[in-house]
């Protein structure tokens, strides 16, 4: 769907016709408003939209997302853009990410060196780093998210989108303190798992060297220590693909919680297949390595992309 000057378009809100230049449009059903009428509500004025953020189009034939059907879920679903094959595939998603990514290589590409570029710098601050990184993180991953959707659907994607998640930072940090937990939950296995042969080889070995107390707790303790972390990874990677579309639905306006409800009925029922697809996709992201590192700035975008069109295939489909 395409606006232009000359095209009448009518608010939302107040319908009336609405400029080009005095339009603002919603980032969840794409409908337009006046900037006063916008900023009096404070929110779309679609029934049941959740939208509370716009993206302000520039010039003329801006495209962006047609309205949401109506049967769609609780706040309906985007129609993507023309061309996206909306299959739960590998091919497919690979087709759409590549289609959506080379219409936008040097936005995405810098859009992902700028988040890489801030993240390292925090990480080198002595002392307060990490502590800045966990406040800063899940705003930063909304920014990147927001502009791979804004890429995917043809929505006019700017630099600027990548701090997008700042203005909604409250929403995404308690996101990103969720998704650590879970994480955390994930790794309790390996961490009892460690301290059964740790114990036990103070215990029975103490005076002896590492190798020797390890040795000495003995095959069954060391066995089940080993399968505890063998758990571990068995338990994140399974908690990983149930909530891994957490971020893409609080970048359309979900909060939190219904995010990680929602992308638990998005994954039901296929999560090893959405598994296996995420797996490829990261491969193809660190793939770039191999040009002495410098190719992931082209294979990372590009594998977000792909992780983005995952995304809008198994929603359109849920």
């Amino acid at each position: 769907m395409t606006y232009d000057a000359v095209s009448t378009q009518f608010c939302n809100r107040c319908q009336t016709p609405v400029a080009e230049n005095d339009a603002v449009y919603c980032r969840v059903c794409g409908r337009p408003h006046h900037t006063a009428c916008w900023d009096s509500a404070g929110r779309c004025s679609t029934p049941d939209c959740p939208g509370t953020a716009t993206v302000r189009m520039q010039g003329q034939g801006s495209v962006i997302p047609p309205p949401p059907p109506v049967t769609a879920g609780r706040y309906g679903a985007y129609t993507p853009i023309d061309g996206f094959i909306a299959e739960v595939g590998l091919s497919p998603v690979m087709t759409n990410g590549w289609n959506a990514f080379r219409n936008f290589i040097p936005i995405a590409i810098l859009g992902y060196l700028i988040v890489t570029i801030i993240n390292t710098i925090v990480g080198y601050i002595p002392f307060i780093g990490p502590i800045i990184s966990i406040l800063i993180g899940g705003a930063m991953i909304g920014g990147e998210i927001i502009l791979t959707l804004n890429i995917l659907y043809n929505r006019n994607p700017q630099i600027g989108d990548v701090f997008f998640g700042f203005q909604q930072y409250g929403k995404w940090l308690v996101a990103y303190l969720l998704w650590l937990l879970v994480i955390i939950a994930g790794a309790i296995p390996a961490i009892i798992g460690g301290v059964i042969i740790g114990v036990s080889a103070g215990i029975m070995g103490a005076g002896a060297s590492f190798t020797g107390s390890i040795s000495a707790a003995g095959p069954a303790v060391i066995a089940l220590g080993s399968l505890l972390i063998l758990a571990t990874f068995v338990l994140i990677a399974f908690l990983t693909v149930r909530w891994m579309f957490v971020f893409y639905l609080v970048a359309e306006d979900y909060n939190p919680i219904d995010a990680f409800r929602r992308s638990a009925e998005i994954t039901e029922g296929r999560r090893l297949q959405l598994f296996g697809i995420s797996f490829v996709i990261g491969l193809i992201m660190m793939s770039g390595v191999i040009a002495c590192g410098i190719g992931v700035l082209f294979t990372a975008p590009l594998g977000m992309c792909m992780m983005g069109a995952l995304y809008l295939a198994a929603r359109n489909q849920r």
